[in-house]
């Protein structure tokens, strides 16, 4: 059975006005999530960021839509140094946690990717 807060937070999720368009030049492959030398990093006061420990890593952002701007119930977790939105979390839940790239690409060499698994994994059983 669907909540009326689920039924929300899906809407939420699905509206059109939420996403940068695909027209929009959303920058692919391999770039750096923060380099130090811009804005774009992991919120240090983000579930994200106590999970990896860290404020910038490389990701693999192959997309051709991005989120405009998260909804009400959404931290921001990761924002890249172009701006592109990498990560967003529903606030009032323990796991639902959302990334732009694609952890599975390179986990076997990746911690990061490793310990979001590992934390997916924890929050599952």
């Amino acid at each position: 059975m669907i909540s009326r807060s689920s039924t929300e937070f899906f809407l939420n999720l699905r509206s059109t006005d939420a996403l940068l368009p695909s027209s929009v030049n959303v920058p692919s492959s391999g770039k750096t999530l923060c380099n130090g030398k811009s804005p774009g990093n992991i919120t240090k006061d983000s579930y994200l960021y106590d999970l990896l420990k860290t404020d910038k890593m490389m990701v693999n952002s192959i997309h051709h839509q991005a989120i405009k701007e998260p909804g009400e119930n959404f931290s921001l977790q990761a924002v890249s140094a172009d701006g592109i939105i990498e990560s967003i979390k529903v606030k009032d839940r323990k796991f639902i946690l959302g990334v732009q790239w694609y952890l599975e690409y390179n986990f076997k060499q990746n911690k990061y990717s490793q310990l979001l698994f590992k934390a997916f994994i924890d929050n599952c059983l």
